[in-house]
């Protein structure tokens, strides 16, 4: 459980080897805050658009020069 997608992972491949690891042990993937459910292929979509502006802000953040 966790209380947005965001705070788990901002790699849309770390985030993906993280369901693999669920997906092998059974464990489902909840969200607080952001409803959707990855038992359907709407979740799933959902899900990787969540996480690819997830993924998008974490670079644009590094990228920007540090504010002085």
């Amino acid at each position: 459980m966790v209380y947005k997608v965001d705070r788990l992972s901002r790699s849309l491949l770390d985030f993906s080897r993280i369901v693999e690891v669920f997906d092998k042990h059974a464990v489902s993937f909840v969200s607080v805050t952001q409803q959707f459910n990855t038992t359907s292929s709407m979740g799933w979509l959902t899900l990787n658009i969540l996480l690819s502006f997830a993924s998008s802000s974490a670079r644009l953040s590094a990228n920007a020069p540090a504010i002085r």
